[in-house]
């Protein structure tokens, strides 16, 4: 699972960005904005795994947390549960 992205369910899929803990940390309301527009990207858009991966790249111009995530994605060797 990519970064800031909660699990769950039995086999596991992926929940949705995991608001508390980023709360709890504080990362700033636009950055969590950002982190939720990336993760709607990823598994809600109907887009290809490249398309999506295009898209949350011009989203890391914005918001360095996206870049961590899309470099999960891209570097992962095994893909990602969608």
């Amino acid at each position: 699972m990519p970064p800031f992205v909660i699990i769950g369910g039995h086999p596991a899929e992926p929940r949705g960005i995991n608001l508390e803990g980023l709360r709890r940390r504080s990362f700033p309301t636009d950055t969590i904005q950002r982190l939720k527009h990336a993760y709607r990207l990823l598994y809600m858009s109907n887009q290809k795994l490249e398309e999506a991966l295009r898209a949350l790249r011009e989203l890391a111009a914005t918001c360095p947390e996206v870049g961590v995530m899309a470099d999960f994605v891209a570097g992962s060797a095994r893909s990602i549960t969608r």
